[in-house]
C-alpha cells in the first residue's frame, strides 16, 4: 500500500480513536464522581465494601463471557465484507452468551457466604449476593460489546460502556445516597445500570448487524471460535485480576477501609489508562486485518505514530497527577490523605505498561490466544507473590509497590515479544525523549521552590512539557516509513 493509504489509516485510527477518547474521558469523569460520593457518604468502609462488590462484577463478568467478546473482535473483522459469515458468527455468540452468565451469576450467589468468611467481613455475603444478577448482565455485555467492535461500530461501543452505564450508575447511584437506601441502592444501581447497557448495546448490535436471515457459515468456524475465544476469555479474567488483585489481596490480608483507600488510587490512575484505550478499541480490528494481509511495514507505521500520541498523552498526565497527588487526595477527606507516597508509586509502574498498551494487540489479534494466556499467568503469579509478600508490613503501599513493579514488567515483556515475534518496536526515541523529559520534569517539579504553590508549579510544569514534546514531536513527524 502506498504512503497515502498508510497515512489513511493513522488519520482514521485518530477520528475514530477521539470519538472513543470522549466516551471514555466522559465515562471515567462518571465513576470519579460516583468514587466521591460514595466515599464523602460512607467513608473509607463503605467505599471498600462498594469496590469489593464492583470488582466482583467486572472479574465474574468479564469470566462469564467466556471470551467471546474477544473473540467477536477476531472473527468478524477477519470477514469484514461477508455479511452472511457474520450474521452466522453473530448467532452463536448469542447462543452461547447466556451459558457463562447463568454460572457465573449463580456461583457468585452461591458462594457469597464462603467470600465473606473468608475476608472476614460477614455482611458482604449480603452485597456481592445483591450484585450476582449484574455478574450475569455484564458477562453477556461483554460479547455484545465485542461484536459491535468487531463490525466496526466503535463509537456505539464507546457510548454504550463508557457513557450510558457509568451515567445510569451514577444517577441512580446519588438518589440512592439522597434517599435512604445507602450501599444497598448503589449496589441495586450497579444492577440496573448493567441492564440498561445490555438493553442498549442489544439494540444497536440488532439495527448494525440483524441475525435473521442470510446462509451460515461453514460449521467449522465454530470450534475455531471457541479455541480462541475460551483461552483468550481466560486471559482477559486474568488481565482484570492482575490489575484488581490488590483489592481482594488487601481484603484478605488488610482492612476494608484498606480496600477504599486502594479504590481510590485506582480512580486516580483511570486517566492514564483513557487515551491507550481509545486508541486500542480502533487499533484491533485494524491489527487483525494488517497482520492477516502481511502488511508488517504498515502496521508499523501506524503502531509508531499511535504509540508515540500515547507516551505525550500518559506522561502528560502522570505529570500533572504527581504534582497534585497531595491536592487530589483531600478531597476525598482525611481518611485518604496520607496516601500520595502509593499514588506516586502506581503513577511509575502504570505509565510503562500504558505506553506498550498497543502493542500487546499484536500477540491475540495474530490469534496467538495461548502465548497471550502464558504471560497473563505469569503476571498475575507475580503480581500475587509481590502482595502477598508486601502487603501484610506495608498496606496500600504494599499493594501500590506491588502493582507497579508488575505493571513496568508487563509493559517490557510485551515489548520485547513484539519486537522478536513481529520485527516491530514501537517506541521510538522521540517517544523515549518524551518520557525521559516527564521524569526530568517530575523531579524538578518535587525540589522546585513551592513559591508557586501546587497548583502553579503543576501548570508550569505541564507548559514546559508540552513546549518541548511539540517539538520533538515537530521535528521527527512520528514518520515510521
Amino acid at each position: 500500500m502506498t504512503a497515502g493509504g498508510r497515512q489513511w489509516d493513522v488519520r482514521n485510527l485518530a477520528l475514530e480513536s477521539a470519538v472513543v477518547l470522549c466516551s471514555l474521558l466522559a465515562g471515567r469523569g462518571l465513576g470519579f464522581a460516583l468514587t466521591w460520593l460514595v466515599a464523602a457518604h460512607l467513608g473509607a468502609t463503605g467505599l471498600g465494601r462498594f469496590t469489593i462488590a464492583w470488582t466482583a462484577v467486572i472479574l465474574l463478568g468479564e469470566g462469564a463471557s467466556l471470551g467471546l467478546g474477544q473473540g467477536a473482535v477476531l472473527f468478524l473483522a477477519r470477514r469484514h465484507g461477508e455479511p452472511h459469515a457474520q450474521r452466522a458468527i453473530i448467532a452463536r455468540l448469542l447462543r452461547w452468551a447466556p451459558l457463562g452468565a447463568v454460572v457465573f451469576g449463580v456461583g457468585l450467589a452461591t458462594l457469597s457466604e464462603f467470600i465473606a468468611h473468608a475476608i472476614g467481613a460477614p455482611e458482604v455475603a449480603d452485597d456481592l449476593r445483591l450484585v450476582a444478577p449484574a455478574v450475569a448482565g455484564w458477562g453477556i455485555l461483554w460479547v455484545l460489546i465485542g461484536a459491535l467492535q468487531g463490525l466496526g461500530a466503535v463509537i456505539a461501543y464507546g457510548l454504550v460502556l463508557q457513557v450510558l452505564v457509568p451515567a445510569t450508575l451514577l444517577g441512580a447511584g446519588l438518589a440512592a445516597l439522597l434517599g435512604t437506601s445507602g450501599l444497598r441502592g448503589v449496589l441495586g444501581a450497579l444492577d440496573l445500570a448493567v441492564l440498561v447497557g445490555l438493553a442498549a448495546a442489544g439494540l444497536t448490535l440488532w439495527r448494525r448487524a440483524p441475525v435473521a436471515g442470510g446462509s451460515s457459515a461453514p460449521t467449522r468456524g465454530a470450534a475455531g471460535l471457541l479455541r480462541f475465544s475460551i483461552p483468550e476469555g481466560g486471559t482477559l479474567v486474568l488481565v482484570r485480576l492482575a490489575w484488581l488483585l490488590d483489592i481482594p489481596m488487601l481484603a484478605l490480608l488488610g482492612a476494608v477501609s484498606d480496600v477504599g483507600v486502594f479504590r481510590v488510587l485506582l480512580s486516580l490512575a483511570m486517566p492514564l489508562m483513557i487515551l491507550p484505550n481509545a486508541l486500542m478499541a480502533v487499533f484491533k480490528p485494524q491489527a487483525a486485518a494488517m497482520l492477516r494481509e502481511g502488511e508488517r511495514q504498515r502496521l508499523r507505521s501506524v503502531l509508531e505514530r499511535a504509540t508515540h500520541w500515547v507516551a505525550c498523552g500518559v506522561t502528560a498526565i502522570a505529570l500533572g497527577l504527581f504534582l497534585l497527588r497531595d491536592v487530589v487526595l483531600a478531597l476525598f477527606g482525611p481518611d485518604f490523605a496520607g496516601a500520595g507516597l502509593p499514588l506516586a508509586v502506581m503513577l511509575v509502574g502504570l505509565l510503562i505498561q500504558q505506553i506498550s498498551h498497543l502493542a500487546d494487540a499484536l500477540i491475540p489479534m495474530s490469534g496467538r490466544a495461548g502465548l497471550n494466556l502464558g504471560n497473563t499467568v505469569a503476571f498475575v503469579l507475580l503480581h500475587l507473590v509481590l502482595d502477598v509478600a508486601l502487603i501484610p508490613t506495608h498496606g496500600v503501599l504494599g499493594a501500590a509497590i506491588a502493582t507497579a513493579v508488575s505493571c513496568a514488567v508487563l509493559g517490557c515483556w510485551r515489548l520485547f515479544l513484539v519486537k522478536r515475534l513481529f520485527g516491530v518496536f514501537p517506541i521510538s526515541r522521540h517517544s523515549g525523549a518524551i518520557l525521559l523529559l516527564g521524569v526530568g520534569l517530575a523531579l524538578l517539579g518535587q525540589r522546585a521552590p513551592h513559591a508557586l504553590g501546587p497548583f502553579g508549579e503543576a501548570f508550569l510544569m505541564l507548559l514546559l512539557f508540552g513546549a518541548i514534546a511539540w517539538r520533538i514531536t515537530d521535528r521527527s513527524t512520528i514518520d515510521a516509513s
